[in-house]
């Protein structure tokens, strides 16, 4: 399904047809009117959760162009309404059955291509099994582009149905809408699919892909690189004095890639990494694995030949160091000093973590590190075995005002990467510009100063691949800490 967004006082709108959007629509849009009825002035916010860098580049305005990028939004008192401002242009598609007003039906691909502004395409799946995933994309894109209100912007999303040949029909829609960008899609398989025609047609693609294969030649992937995570918590860990790394990643293209990040990134360090295994998430015992590369065997062994060393001896010496011998189970550390847990499963990750403590691989001597995907694990703290581990996360401070937000708008808490939508979005209307020559070139894109957006500081490298700056958070026994806050410039590129 496609369509395209406008305000409501519009005369036209749409793509396939009235009961299409209204069928797509009704069910995030009806939680935006109760956002509109509530007359605050999200244009404010919108400065206060996505701000390009300016500082050696370019200048992106955002909102209305004689306001400062770095304004702040003014603060509100409690129970205090905001005084509604002039009705502004927002590229929203709001159904009638919403807000009784006219809403703004193009007719088909041909109604989007005489439509004046940018020509902003979303390829999502908006059905199939990832259509949750798709629906949250499209509405943090929704959201960006009511926060932006930048009337030069379109946004005309097309349905990928999430398979290859559904977003291969996406991308030719677009094409034909005039697309002067693509944003999407979201797999593999389906970016791979999409990426020939928009390169074919001289158009870059933002996709959602988070996998670095998929990159280079106008493509790029915008989602969370598990190398670039896997850098950064390697890089912290090795400043700790860590240098001997194992890794547990689960099976598939997601666990494959966190072993090649490892064992690209390790050997820059003066580090080494002892054992790479994949794990299967469906199973409930991973004894097997972690008594192999702990080495439990030989320490427990060590352990009983240290006793039996000790046994025959009489001297006080002797004695008390085998009364300290009885409460261990194990003699001597593990061959490794920190291991990386990557199972996508909260629950696999606390089997994995309790399973290490019981076959004494125990923090601090063995560092327990995490990535990214931690973050949307909850109560993390309430897990012994995981107090003192290390994992790389956003810059919160954005990312709570915009969840805050996103459920004033829709009602209920967005899905992870209704983030990742937003902020490619708001991208995308900012270098909008006018509409006439929207900025969507490849320098613009890859300016070197990068972008402070939803989930913190982000650029995207000549190969393709989205840069982005972590956090380094510490899970306590009461709460999760940041250890290390994420950097707010980056380092200018070498050639």
């Amino acid at each position: 399904m496609t369509s395209a967004f406008a305000a409501p006082s519009d005369a036209r709108s749409g793509i396939f047809g009235r009961s299409s959007i209204l069928a797509h629509y009704l069910r995030s849009t009806a939680a935006m009117a109760r956002a509109f009825r509530l007359r605050r002035a999200a244009g404010y916010l919108a400065l206060a959760l996505w701000l390009p860098l300016t500082a050696g580049c370019q200048t992106l305005s955002i909102g209305q162009q004689e306001e400062p990028a770095q304004a702040e939004a003014p603060a509100e008192e409690p129970g205090e309404e905001i005084a509604e401002e002039a009705p502004k242009e927002t590229r929203i598609v709001v159904p009638k059955t919403v807000l009784n007003e006219d809403p703004f039906l193009l007719d088909d691909v041909a109604a989007a291509q005489d439509k004046e502004g940018a020509q902003i395409a979303l390829l999502v799946p908006l059905s199939g099994q990832h259509a949750a995933v798709g629906q949250a994309l499209l509405e943090g894109a929704q959201m960006a582009l009511f926060d932006m209100r930048n009337p030069a912007a379109n946004l005309i999303p097309f349905d990928t149905r999430g398979t290859p040949d559904g977003a291969r029909d996406a991308a030719v829609k677009a094409v034909a809408a005039g697309a002067d960008i693509i944003l999407g899609p979201l797999l593999t398989t389906s970016v791979e699919a999409a990426a020939p025609i928009a390169r074919r047609s001289g158009i870059n693609l933002l996709s959602f892909s988070n996998n670095p294969a998929v990159a280079g030649g106008g493509v790029y992937a915008l989602g969370f690189s598990p190398a670039e995570q896997v850098r950064t918590i390697i890089d912290f860990a090795v400043g700790q004095g860590a240098n001997r790394f194992a890794v547990l990643a689960p099976t598939g293209p997601y666990g494959e890639l966190i072993v090649q990040s490892m064992q690209t990134t390790v050997p820059n360090y003066p580090a080494r990494l002892i054992s790479a295994r994949f794990i299967d998430e469906s199973a409930h015992d991973y004894a097997e694995i972690i008594t192999e590369i702990s080495n439990y065997e030989g320490r427990r062994q060590a352990l009983v030949a240290e006793k039996r060393s000790l046994a025959g001896k009489s001297d006080e010496a002797s004695k008390a160091a085998l009364r300290r011998l009885e409460e261990l189970d194990t003699l001597g550390d593990p061959p490794f000093d920190a291991i990386l847990l990557a199972p996508t499963s909260n629950t696999t990750l606390r089997t994995l973590a309790a399973q290490l403590a019981y076959y004494d691989v125990d923090q601090p001597a063995v560092r327990v590190l995490g990535l990214q995907l931690w973050d949307e694990f909850p109560r993390l703290q309430n897990e012994p075995a995981l107090i003192g581990s290390w994992y790389p996360g956003p810059a919160n401070e954005r990312l709570d005002q915009f969840r805050t937000r996103f459920a004033q708008f829709y009602g209920r808490r967005p899905l992870r990467l209704a983030s990742l939508g937003y902020d490619a979005m708001a991208l995308c209307a900012v270098l909008a510009g006018d509409g006439t020559q929207p900025k969507y070139d490849t320098a613009t894109l890859t300016n070197e100063q990068g972008f402070l957006g939803v989930d913190g500081l982000f650029r995207l490298l000549p190969s393709g691949v989205a840069q982005r700056s972590y956090a380094i958070r510490e899970i306590t026994r009461t709460s999760i800490e940041t250890l290390e806050p994420a950097r707010t410039t980056f380092v200018p590129l070498v050639n």
